[in-house]
């Protein structure tokens, strides 16, 4: 079957040229590939969050979401305490990133995974600064996986997964 760059399987060429508004055979395929590259602007270039499957199930999407975005804003922090890294804790700008999350979820959010011991917060000169227990979180992934049944991903060492 003949089609045209990403269309290959989906659309046949015959339904192709229909697809595409009028204009010479090969300027339509121009059009459709300036049409991709804007798509690929959207997906690829877009700050994107990728999300574990196991977290949204053991915490729904939204906090699986917003735990994920936790943990890059750590990544990128400077500030040093306790062998950890901390954030300043401002709903409202951090919905600037995460502007599908209320503010008032984010907070609910973060209440929740206090109980979990997962966030630890602590008020330094007025400013409410939080950090993730890592290892508080990954022994209840690993708990939840022993539980259900899933396997790691990327299995240790100590898992029987090969070093490298």
């Amino acid at each position: 079957m003949e089609g045209i760059g990403h269309y290959a399987e989906a659309v046949p060429a015959e339904q192709f040229r229909q697809i595409i508004p009028s204009g010479g055979f090969h300027a339509r395929i121009g059009q459709s590939f300036r049409r991709m590259k804007n798509m690929d602007d959207v997906f690829a270039y877009e700050n994107s969050i990728a999300v574990s499957p196991t977290l949204v199930k053991m915490f729904r999407p939204e906090a699986a979401i917003f735990l994920e975005k936790f943990h890059c804003w750590l990544q990128e922090s400077r500030m040093m305490a306790d062998g950890q890294r901390w954030i300043q804790g401002s709903f409202d700008a951090w919905g600037k990133e995460l502007p599908f999350l209320a503010p008032r979820t984010m907070r609910r959010i973060v209440k929740r995974f206090q109980k979990f011991g997962l966030l630890m917060a602590t008020r330094r000169d007025g400013v409410e600064w939080y950090t993730l227990d890592y290892k508080e979180l990954m022994k209840q992934v690993a708990a939840y996986r022993a539980k259900h049944g899933v396997a790691s991903p990327c299995p240790t060492v100590a898992e029987g997964g090969e070093a490298l």
